[in-house]
């Protein structure tokens, strides 16, 4: 909301950063010519309810341009946190990239949605949403546009069958990520190894003799990220594919409904033994011995029920 009035075409009846003569029919009003410049101004409709602030003028420029002063510009950002819980705010489906992520402030996975703001449906940045706040958005949405009363029957059933599959997408990107080690910083080292470290293992391995040595090196530009400790990536899981190695580290999760490190951890406290036979099958078999030293260190910091 740069430039406020001037000339109806040319340079003057520009917007700041718009295009020649320039300007929203729908948003701006015309007002006759003053007798001391003789052009005609265009201002926005919401002239009135800014100007009702007592720091803000209106100046004129040396080329004939008048600008709006002490105003302070939105950053979009700003919109969706803000409105989040009102009805200027609305979501599109969440989007495939960037993918849903853990949280670690939230404690959740979040998917990635494209606000809609205001009257006129601005479509904003991406926005990380829970799984709660997509299905509170999605209910929302379907019951202003549904003809059927909100008790009947089969809305009950849609709503139950978007939880469901909300629930299985949440678990299924946790279990992800946690096998990536970005839900426990001890699990780090599951997906991804320092360089040093691996290349330390691999001179032991190398030392078994010369034949071997000869095979790890020509290999060794080619060894996957998840070769530290996992057989298979854990992107595998989010492919849905029918793997019995998916279906042991998920189901478990599913059937808990754990999709958070807090739900996780209570499990724990309940049975110590809680998803570790399905994340085993992840694990390469020469780090097995490893594997179950980290669990334990892991269960340590597990508070008791």
């Amino acid at each position: 909301m740069g430039v406020l009035s001037g000339k109806r075409g040319g340079r003057e009846g520009e917007r700041e950063g718009g295009k020649e003569g320039g300007r929203d029919e729908r948003n701006t009003k015309a007002f006759p010519p003053s007798t001391s410049d003789h052009h005609s101004r265009f201002f926005h409709t919401l002239l009135p309810l800014l100007l009702s602030l007592p720091s803000q003028e209106i100046t004129r420029s040396a080329k004939g341009l008048n600008y709006m002063t002490c105003i302070t510009a939105l950053d979009p950002d700003w919109l969706p946190p803000l409105a989040l819980h009102t009805p200027l705010l609305s979501f599109h489906p969440p989007l495939s990239s960037p993918p849903p992520s853990f949280d670690p402030s939230r404690d959740a996975i979040v998917f990635y949605c494209v606000p809609k703001y205001g009257c006129r449906n601005w479509e904003l940045r991406p926005y990380p949403l829970t799984g709660k706040d997509l299905l509170r958005f999605s209910s929302s949405s379907s019951s202003s546009t549904s003809s059927l009363p909100p008790s009947t029957l089969a809305q009950k059933k849609q709503e139950e069958g978007r939880a469901e599959t909300m629930r299985e997408n949440e678990c299924r990107w946790f279990a992800r990520a946690l096998l990536e080690g970005k839900v426990l910083s001890a699990w780090s080292s599951f997906y991804r190894q320092p360089p040093t470290t691996t290349s330390s293992r691999l001179r032991d391995e190398d030392e078994e003799g010369e034949e071997e040595q000869q095979q790890v090196g020509n290999s060794k530009s080619s060894l996957p990220l998840y070769s530290a400790f996992l057989n298979d990536p854990p992107a595998l899981i989010t492919h849905k594919r029918p793997v019995r190695k998916v279906f042991e580290v998920l189901q478990p999760l599913i059937d808990a409904r754990v999709s958070s490190l807090a739900a996780l951890r209570r499990e724990w406290a309940r049975d110590a033994t809680f998803l570790k036979r399905g994340i085993k099958m992840w694990v390469r078999s020469e780090r097995m011995a490893e594997f179950d030293a980290l669990w334990k260190k892991t269960l340590v910091t597990v508070p008791e029920k």
